[in-house]
């Protein structure tokens, strides 16, 4: 907790990729996961809320980016996502869908409307596939310098996203 908190101050002062390298050097078996690898905190988003007219915050979120760099299958299948008509995260999965909707249709699906983007962060070499409901073909798969992007063309459901090297 204590960690989330001064790094929140290092982004802001523009240093928390060399206060995390360093905090990883020195505390090794505590920075193990991938949300505090210090190489994925270059595209660290942070987000501050506050109410109109108050001098006090309300909410403050920092995201690190994901990476899927092995072999994985996101499932989809039960995720509870209600994301519609606005940008959100989910799993590590970036979600556009101020144009469309991303929501669990409670049957193991997630329904997708036309114009939703689903951006991921991969590795060089990775192949992205998705497992939909009508067909895969109702979604363009881009992967370009680490980025995947999957953008909806036509309503359809899905249940998992798998990434191979």
């Amino acid at each position: 907790k204590l960690w989330e908190e001064y790094l929140m101050y290092a982004q802001i002062f523009g240093i928390a990729k060399k206060v995390a390298k360093e905090f990883k050097k020195l505390y090794p078996d505590i920075i193990t996961d991938e949300y505090y690898n210090y190489e994925a905190l270059s595209d660290t988003l942070i987000t501050i809320s506050h109410t109109e007219g108050n001098n006090y915050f309300y909410s403050i979120s920092i995201y690190y980016p994901v990476v899927f760099e092995e072999n994985i299958t996101i499932d989809l299948s039960a995720t509870g996502a209600n994301i519609q008509g606005k940008e959100d995260i989910y799993e590590g999965l970036e979600i556009d869908a101020t144009n469309g909707k991303f929501a669990d249709n409670g049957s193991g699906w997630v329904q997708v409307n036309s114009g939703t983007i689903i951006t991921l962060n991969v590795a060089d070499g990775a192949s992205v596939s998705v497992s939909a409901y009508s067909s895969a073909e109702n979604f363009t798969v881009a992967v370009a310098d680490g980025v995947c992007t999957i953008t909806c063309v036509a309503n359809d459901y899905l249940n998992g996203i798998t990434v191979s090297y």
